[in-house]
C-alpha cells in the first residue's frame, strides 16, 4: 500500500462471514430497510466461489417487524438446555474462570439447589440468561436472590463493581448506566421467546451443495 492512502474495507465477497442483529434497529422504518438490504443480498447471484455466509440473529416479535424472508435462510431457534447441557456449560463456564475442586463444587450444589426456584429455573433454561444465576451463585452462593427482578439487580450491580475496578469511564457514568439497566416488565412466562437465527449463503452456492 502506497504512503499516505487509507486501505479501504476488504471486498463483501473476501469476508467469510457477515452478522446482523436487526433487533438493534430501534426504527420500525429503518429495520425494514435493514431485511430488504439483507434479503437483497443473500439473493444476490455468486460473484466467487467462496461468498460469505450471512448469520442474522433475531428475537421473535408479536408486532410484525420485518424479519428476513425465510426462503433465502436456514432458520435455528435456539431451544431449552436439557440437564445435561446445562450441566456441561456449567462445567466450561467454571473452566474458562479457572474454578476448581472446592469452589467448583460448591457452585454445582448451590445451582443444582437453587435451579429448582421458578425465576432462576426460568433463566437457567435460556441459554443467553444462564450466565447471570452462575455468576452470581460464584459471587454470592446461596444469598442469590430467588425473585427475578432482584436477580438482574444484582447481576447488574456486581457487574458494574467489576467494571468500576477497571474503566474511570465506567466510574464516571455509572449512574446513567444503572438507570439504563433498570430490569422492565417481564413478557409472559407461556410465551416462545426464544431467539432466531438466520443462517444463509448466496443462493447459487447452496443450489449447489
Amino acid at each position: 500500500m502506497a504512503p499516505g492512502r487509507a486501505q479501504g474495507p476488504p471486498p463483501l465477497d473476501e469476508l467469510g462471514e457477515l452478522g446482523f442483529d436487526v433487533d438493534e434497529v430501534a426504527r420500525a422504518s429503518v429495520r425494514s430497510q435493514t431485511v430488504t438490504e439483507i434479503d437483497a443480498f443473500a439473493a444476490r447471484p455468486a460473484t466467487s466461489r467462496t461468498s460469505p455466509q450471512l448469520i442474522v440473529t433475531t428475537r421473535p416479535n408479536a408486532s410484525g417487524l420485518p424479519e428476513p424472508f425465510t426462503e433465502l435462510f436456514d432458520v435455528l431457534a435456539l431451544v431449552k438446555p436439557s440437564p445435561e447441557l446445562r450441566a456441561a456449560y456449567l462445567r466450561k463456564w467454571a473452566d474458562d474462570r479457572s474454578i476448581h475442586g472446592a469452589e467448583r463444587r460448591a457452585l454445582q450444589r448451590t445451582f443444582d439447589h437453587r435451579s429448582a426456584e421458578p425465576h432462576i429455573a426460568q433463566l437457567a433454561e435460556n441459554p443467553m440468561h444462564l450466565t447471570i444465576p452462575l455468576y452470581l451463585m460464584y459471587k454470592r452462593g446461596e444469598s442469590v436472590p430467588s425473585r427475578r427482578t432482584d436477580l438482574y439487580r444484582s447481576y447488574m450491580e456486581t457487574f458494574l463493581d467489576r467494571e468500576t475496578e477497571k474503566s474511570p469511564m465506567v466510574r464516571t457514568h455509572r449512574g446513567d448506566l444503572e438507570q439504563e439497566s433498570t430490569p422492565r416488565p417481564t413478557r409472559p412466562s407461556n410465551a416462545d421467546w426464544s431467539p432466531r437465527c438466520w443462517t444463509a449463503c448466496a443462493q447459487n452456492d447452496r443450489r449447489s451443495t
